[in-house]
């Protein structure tokens, strides 16, 4: 108890700016000082070449520990303290950089993930060896689209889904995803708001097993719409979705609310007066 009351007597004179060296002071002391969130930047950087491997440990996990500590412990011979850096959130651009060019796998999926991690780290680490790598830069929204447009040919169908679904994809790559060999891949695309309607005309003429998805996407053509409205074999939720899509004309509406089904007439009526309220209020 005596001595857990010595070290924070310490940390409390460092704080109110005592001249103590803390450098000289045992490990568990500095130790103690290092996780401070209270102590001056100046004490932490003092500790910064410390021969223990647990004060810098320690420093590197410190939100408060400066730009200069956590730039020098992004070098340091120890697996666990660039590991506690990338994982710090206070790491600057500067730092993740250094970490980016990490033997450590797993040190540079922490830096996939950082939120300071830049665009252009991101393309730089999407050509890593690592699946798992890649599936994060995919599924990151701070990734370019160039950058997904080169994970969109990943060999991994995880990292296509993701960037099929990653909210900077443009809708050039889409429509190449359009034809990808895994129908995963391909609902996701037909599904996205961003795929272009020839990309989605193209899908609905190969296969119609993500018709579904085609007819719900606001960037469906027109006459595919009508084509499956008139269907007498189109499924009930197929035609909601059509009656759903903020696309859907008047004259497809209009199909739907003569339709032998009482519940798809009923939907159809109240978005046709829906849509009508809209126009005139605009």
């Amino acid at each position: 108890m005596d001595e857990f009351k010595n070290i924070y007597t310490k940390i409390e004179m460092l704080t109110e700016g005592s001249t103590t060296y803390i450098t000289k002071e045992e490990k568990t002391v500095r130790v103690a000082v290092a996780v401070n969130e209270t102590v001056p930047v100046y004490v932490l950087e003092s500790l910064v070449y410390d021969k223990e491997k647990e004060v810098r440990m320690a420093l590197a996990k410190n939100p408060k520990s400066s730009a200069i500590v956590l730039n020098i412990l992004a070098s340091d011979e120890e697996n666990t303290i660039r590991f506690r850096v990338s994982g710090n959130s206070k790491a600057p651009a500067s730092a993740l950089e250094i970490l980016a060019r990490d033997r450590e796998t797993k040190i540079i999926r922490k830096v996939v993930d950082h939120p300071h991690t830049s665009a252009k780290i991101l393309a730089n680490l999407a050509k890593s060896k690592d699946g798992e790598v890649r599936y994060r830069i995919s599924v990151n929204p701070r990734t370019l689209p160039i950058t997904l447009s080169e994970l969109s040919k990943d060999r991994y169908p995880r990292v296509r889904k993701a960037v099929a679904r990653n909210i900077n994809t443009l809708g050039i790559t889409l429509a190449e995803m359009a034809k990808d060999k895994e129908i995963e891949v391909r609902n996701i695309v037909a599904g996205n708001a961003k795929t272009p309607g020839e990309a989605l005309s193209y899908m609905y003429k190969k296969d119609n097993v993500y018709t579904g998805l085609i007819v719900g996407n606001k960037n469906c053509p027109t006459e595919i719409l009508a084509k499956v409205a008139k269907n007498p074999d189109t499924y009930f939720f197929t035609k909601e979705s059509i009656i759903r899509n903020s696309s859907t004309p008047f004259s497809v509406l209009k199909i739907f609310m003569k339709d032998k089904n009482l519940e798809i007439q009923d939907m159809a009526e109240k978005m046709f007066r829906k849509k009508i309220a809209k126009e005139i209020t605009l």
